[in-house]
């Protein structure tokens, strides 16, 4: 949990869920909460390359390596691609904001795979008031609201 000291404003609530899913992708719930609406942003930096392969998807790739990034097509992210300067080497930054909220809770999938192997599967998620139920290909994954936040109920 986080305090409001770390952050440069007040936010009661900084969680990040993780769940390996069949030891082949990650799925990350990300839950904030502010004491008044902000937009959020998450980063993610590579060496490699970085390319945008539409319905929330994003491919970082080096060599026959890539790392899929995507978030459901359903979820109101926004993806922008950065290289900043003043880094050691050249970098590249995928940054995804969600727009301000006093209250977040955002799904990505991190899926990696050899670099000629096809695209994720799209990530899909429905959202009921205490209920998050994600869906990648044939796999679903639900989480449900409990008084301390958002805790997985099931992965079929």
């Amino acid at each position: 949990m986080a305090t409001a000291r770390a952050y440069e404003i007040d936010t009661p609530r900084a969680r990040r869920h993780v769940v390996f899913v069949e030891k082949r992708y990650w799925l990350l719930l990300d839950e904030m909460g502010t004491s008044e609406p902000q937009p959020i942003d998450v980063r993610f930096h590579t060496y490699g390359t970085v390319r945008e392969d539409g319905e929330g998807r994003w491919t970082f790739a080096t060599g026959t390596s890539a790392l899929d990034i995507a978030t459901p097509v359903e979820q109101p992210l926004t993806g922008s691609i950065d290289s900043p300067a003043g880094w050691i080497r050249k970098v590249s930054v995928l940054d995804l904001r969600a727009p301000a909220a006093a209250s977040h809770a955002w799904v990505t999938v991190l899926y990696p795979r050899l670099a000629s192997d096809p695209l994720v599967s799209p990530v899909h998620v429905e959202r009921r008031e205490n209920e998050i139920v994600v869906s990648v290909g044939e796999r679903r994954i639900s989480f449900a609201r409990h008084a301390d936040g958002w805790q997985i109920q099931s992965a079929r």
